[in-house]
């Protein structure tokens, strides 16, 4: 996808990338390992939610985005 990438977090099983804040929606997009397999899945609503397995963490996308502006 061609966003302009502004933040992500790398791990050996969990990777994260959100979206530039000057976007005008939220876009979170999560990548996890399992296995030998990588699993795709995105979030656009703010009150949506997702586990980075690696740090036993679960973050709501208004979470990840609190303190910028985006709408």
């Amino acid at each position: 996808m061609a966003h302009g990438l502004y933040g992500w977090s790398g791990f050996d099983t969990d990777f994260c990338i959100f979206t530039h804040p000057l976007k005008t929606e939220p876009l979170v997009e999560v990548y996890q390992r399992t296995g030998t397999k990588w699993e795709y899945a995105f979030y656009t609503e703010l009150s949506d939610s997702f586990t980075l397995h690696a740090l036993g963490l679960t973050l709501s996308v208004a979470e990840v985005y609190e303190g910028m502006s985006i709408l």
